[in-house]
């Protein structure tokens, strides 16, 4: 036991070393594009009301010791709320090199022939804030779950990982990218499950349970989707016209897949163990009463996971919900964004629901023929 926890800690703690390693790499990378620079305040100036328009006058100063030329400059921040958006000093910001010949906000006197900044304002800068809180939420995680319930989390430790390395947006931009995000979520299910089993069947079974689960609800997905036009979407979306509509649909459907994945990933593991250990104990049980045991430990289960789904996207919808577009819609469900909220709810908590019977079914057949070849599948303490 004192072997396998050191094992298991150890893993734990060589998970949270990349993740930090990774987060820092990422935060100091290089920009793609040049023009682009963090920035931070180190004056607050003076409250300008031009015409409406509130500016905050700032000093700042770039934050990259390879910066060639001038560092402190001055510049104007248009703000959209001056009651509510507050800047400090300290506060980071997304600032870009401007070539001279661009024209920018000029001072209220109209003079800025020499004081033309060569920086403009593109936004604040999160990712400081950001890494610190995400540290800190990880090792609370780690405190309250210990090693064991951490390692029920490892799916989501791992897809952070491929996140903020890159690597998630670099697999989802191929032409094929259902069989990426099959091949990404069943990668991750496949060590979490052994992990949590120490038994490479029964990871084999998860996995396969959830493959065909996942598949049947997008195959559902693309249905509803197309009858309820979903397309609407697209054109409504301004921030996605860079996509085209063919792989916006397809990004549509694989949200679908991501979150039903969660929905899924551990309720499958209760259905199996508890019909390994129902063989064990019952080793005559036909494959019915397999499969009427898989059920059972799968029902309450569920229940508990489709309250939790359906707040998560009752909180989503609700300002959908409750302003939605009159001016266009009759009523709030004729609103694309909130069907797209329900059809989540409904795929993902589907999924929930079918992945206990096709658990109970993959399990039985794996059960009854490794029983048949002398190879029982056993579960390890």
């Amino acid at each position: 036991m004192s072997k396998n926890f050191s094992q298991e800690l150890l893993l734990i703690f060589v998970l949270f070393i990349i993740l930090v390693l990774i987060g820092i790499g990422t935060m100091s990378a290089k920009p793609a594009e040049s023009n682009l620079h963090l920035a931070k305040i180190t004056v607050i100036g003076n409250l300008e009301n031009d015409g409406g328009f509130f500016y905050q006058n700032v000093t700042a100063e770039i934050v990259d010791p390879a910066f060639s030329g001038q560092n402190t400059f001055s510049l104007r921040i248009q703000l959209e709320d001056p009651d509510f958006e507050k800047i400090l000093t300290g506060t980071y910001i997304n600032v870009k090199r401007v070539p001279s010949s661009v024209s920018l906000p000029v001072t209220p006197d109209g003079e800025s022939s020499s004081e033309t900044p060569t920086f403009i304002f593109t936004g604040y800068s999160r990712g400081n804030t950001l890494f610190w809180l995400v540290l800190l939420f990880l090792v609370f995680l780690l405190v309250m779950l210990g090693v064991e319930g951490f390692k029920y989390i490892l799916p989501s430790l791992l897809m952070v990982i491929w996140i903020v390395s890159g690597n998630l947006t670099f697999s989802l931009h191929g032409n094929n990218i259902y069989l990426a995000s099959f091949a990404i979520l069943m990668l991750l299910a496949f060590f979490s499950i052994y992990l949590q089993a120490k038994n490479f069947k029964i990871a084999i079974i998860v996995v396969i349970s959830q493959a065909v689960t996942l598949f049947l609800i997008l195959l559902i997905n693309l249905v509803l989707f197309e009858k309820l036009f979903l397309n609407e979407l697209y054109y409504e979306n301004l921030n996605v016209r860079v996509l085209g509509f063919a792989e916006y649909w397809s990004l549509l459907n694989v949200v679908v897949v991501f979150i039903s994945f969660g929905a899924v990933i551990n309720a499958t593991l209760d259905v199996v163990k508890g019909m390994t250990t129902y063989k064990q104990n019952i080793p005559g049980v036909t494959n019915l009463g397999l499969i009427k045991e898989g059920t059972r430990h799968h029902q309450i289960a569920i229940a508990r996971i489709i309250n939790v789904l359906f707040f998560v996207f009752l909180g989503l919808m609700l300002i959908n919900l409750l302003y939605f577009s009159r001016e266009k819609y009759l009523n709030y469900w004729d609103d694309p964004n909130v069907v797209f909220l329900i059809l989540l709810f409904i795929n993902s908590a589907s999924a929930a629901l079918l992945v206990g019977p096709v658990s109970a079914i993959i399990t039985a057949v794996f059960i009854n023929t490794a029983n048949r070849n002398n190879g029982q599948i056993t579960l390890k303490n």
